[in-house]
């Protein structure tokens, strides 16, 4: 235990329960706390006020509420990067849906059971339950594949749920997918619906410097939004030009989001092309911070499903 995190639990009690907490989670993968409990504790420490369970009016508050009283096993699926596409095929049809998913190359339960000599040069693998397990090939001549192995093997270990208590990640199975690359320095956009409309969009790039610049767009507009979210920059200078399949991502994303109360579809565009890739029912865990503050506005658009009973 480091200095500072023994001054912290000491000062704030709610801080070491949360520190036990994901001692237990970490090594023994057991939740200490509940999630009401976890998720009241972890607000507070995390955006620095108390989170109203009772009456959510900010993004985040009505993000967290939904993690709680609004579960159903769609929402599992629709996260499961695997299972995912089943789903948009349901939604889309499948032709449609074939149409826009990233060509999908195997699924395996472990990196053991992956055979390289059948995937092409280039190819993507990633975890199906959780957030960041991605690792890219560019090259098979120098694809470092016991590096690749470990940090797979490490994630579907994990517990993605655990740490912040997503429901809907709780029971996804940890297999690992493998994806025709694309390419290592895309643009994504990231399109975001509020009760099945899209309000803005977001587009990420690296810089020269290989910093990752998330700026945001109006609508079908694509005027800039001076605005930026957690540790990301934005760079106005950057002056992404609007997509040319802006509209075809739309009408997907408002496609998919249709019965759902908040989801965030992201795409890639490339030669013409629109590619779809990921679900996302809860950006950063509902632990989202943006400057100027958006928060309370985007709650506003935002209107809550009836309650189901958290378990």
């Amino acid at each position: 235990m480091t200095k500072e995190n023994l001054i912290k639990y000491l000062k704030d009690p709610r801080e070491l329960i949360l520190g036990m907490d994901s001692f237990c989670c970490r090594r023994l993968g057991k939740r200490l706390i509940g999630d009401k409990f976890f998720i009241k504790l972890k607000f507070k420490s995390v955006m620095g006020y108390r989170i109203n369970l009772k009456n959510p009016q900010t993004f985040n508050e009505k993000i967290r509420w939904m993690i709680l009283y609004n579960r159903a096993p769609l929402h599992t699926k629709m996260a499961d990067k695997y299972l995912a596409r089943e789903h948009i095929a349901e939604v889309l049809g499948r032709e449609e849906a074939a149409k826009y998913l990233v060509p999908l190359l195997g699924v395996w339960d472990s990196f053991e059971e992956i055979n390289f000599d059948a995937l092409p040069d280039a190819f993507v693998l990633k975890c199906t339950h959780d957030s960041g397990s991605v690792v890219m090939c560019a090259d098979k001549n120098t694809f470092d594949e016991q590096a690749a192995k470990e940090k797979l093997t490490q994630a579907l270990a994990t517990n993605a749920y655990l740490r912040y208590r997503e429901w809907h990640m709780k029971d996804i199975r940890p297999r690992i997918v493998a994806e025709l690359f694309l390419g290592a320095r895309m643009t994504d956009y990231k399109l975001f619906c509020f009760n099945g409309k899209v309000r803005f969009a977001q587009a990420r790039f690296h810089g020269p410097d290989g910093v990752l610049v998330s700026n945001k767009y109006t609508v079908p507009g694509w005027d800039y939004m001076r605005m930026t979210f957690n540790q990301y920059p934005s760079d106005e200078s950057a002056d992404i030009p609007r997509p040319g399949g802006l509209a075809e991502m739309v009408e997907i994303s408002e496609t998919l989001a249709r019965t759902m109360p908040f989801l965030r579809v992201d795409f890639y565009y490339m030669d013409g092309k629109v590619y779809l890739g990921e679900l996302t029912l809860t950006p950063i865990a509902g632990f989202l911070k943006s400057e100027p503050d958006m928060m309370k506005e985007w709650g506003s658009w935002l209107t809550l499903p009836a309650r189901t009973r958290a378990r």
